[in-house]
């Protein structure tokens, strides 16, 4: 759910997963590019933050990359850029 918060005056990201997984985030959009700085807990219960990155390409295409990744305090490798097109 994204919903823009009038006192910070940014948009905000609520996520809820069916596995227990929740995220809170702030997005920062820009002309072509996404990113969202998140924090959560993962299905486990341990907590987890990272920041995806999703850049228009074209008309009908995007990329995603999930960086900073850390879970339960330990960091993790940043993913690799994965590419997306409309039909």
């Amino acid at each position: 759910m994204y919903l823009w918060d009038p006192v910070e005056r940014t948009i905000r990201l609520w996520a809820m997963g069916s596995n227990g997984a929740w995220s809170q985030g702030v997005v920062d959009a820009e002309v072509d590019t996404i990113q969202i700085r998140t924090e959560g807990i993962t299905p486990e219960g341990k907590p987890r933050s990272m920041t995806p990155t999703l850049k228009r390409t074209g008309t009908d295409s995007m990329t995603v990359r999930f960086t900073e990744l850390e879970v339960d305090g330990q960091p993790q490798p940043d993913s690799p850029e994965y590419g997306s097109r409309r039909k």
